[in-house]
């Protein structure tokens, strides 16, 4: 079993006064800034530029499969109870008989893999300065949460999270290196503070988990021509 550990923590330097606050609208997420402006996700903009390649093999999917609601929400309920016991330790809230008393869903086994599978991970983090933080940036006008920002490895970075049914290829998750570089600019806007590397960690109910560390300037070009694209898909609506 991986030991657990005393992670280090930083003054946040961004307080509540200018936060972000996430809202639903249209079945979409958004979020308002302190100074009242409303922008877009960075997931809400990266499904709709995402490539037709991959929007007919999710169409495909869906027609194929009867469950498909019911294994979307099934994945969602997992990864939102796999941050929470990530947030827990990371915050040194952590303790084992507690939190295992508070995951008992149908998919307790399941989430408590992926946390174990994760654990080696989130060790090699340390000097946190915030975990689920919501950020904004008032020139791309895009907002989003990050699950993390720490030092990976001994450097600062853009961390998520990910749960995944079977393995994840780097060729397929392009947008998770797109959408924590957004990130890295929300937060760079934000507090002054550039951040390069951005790291990507994913467990699979099949037992993989992968580590993806990446640097922002690989994904910059790419990123902007995803903004551009979606800001003429708005125009025309």
């Amino acid at each position: 079993m991986t030991s657990r550990k005393h992670f280090s923590w930083k003054e946040s330097l961004i307080p509540q006064s200018k936060r972000a606050i996430l809202i639903e609208k249209d079945n979409k997420h958004f979020y308002k800034t302190p100074q009242g402006h409303t922008y877009p996700s960075a997931t809400t903009m990266l499904s709709q530029t995402m490539s037709p390649e991959k929007k007919n093999s999710l169409k495909e999917w869906r027609k194929r499969e009867t469950k498909a609601d019911e294994i979307t929400k099934r994945a969602t309920d997992i990864g939102t109870f796999v941050h929470k016991l990530a947030e827990d330790y990371l915050n040194n809230r952590y303790d084992d008989t507690r939190n295992q008393n508070s995951i008992e869903t149908q998919h307790s086994q399941i989430i408590w893999k992926h946390f174990r599978q994760l654990q080696p991970f989130l060790n090699k983090m340390n000097n946190i300065c915030e975990t689920e933080i919501p950020l904004y940036h008032d020139y791309l006008m895009f907002g989003g949460t990050s699950d993390c920002i720490a030092e990976y490895g001994g450097t600062l970075s853009i961390i998520d999270f990910k749960t995944s049914r079977a393995e994840k290829y780097e060729g397929y998750i392009e947008d998770y290196f797109l959408q924590a570089t957004l990130y890295s600019m929300m937060y760079h806007n934000q507090t002054g503070i550039a951040i390069s590397q951005i790291v990507i960690l994913i467990s699979g109910e099949d037992g993989t988990s992968r580590e993806f560390v990446k640097n922002i300037d690989d994904y910059v070009d790419l990123l902007f021509q995803r903004i551009s694209q979606f800001n003429i898909l708005e125009a025309k609506n």
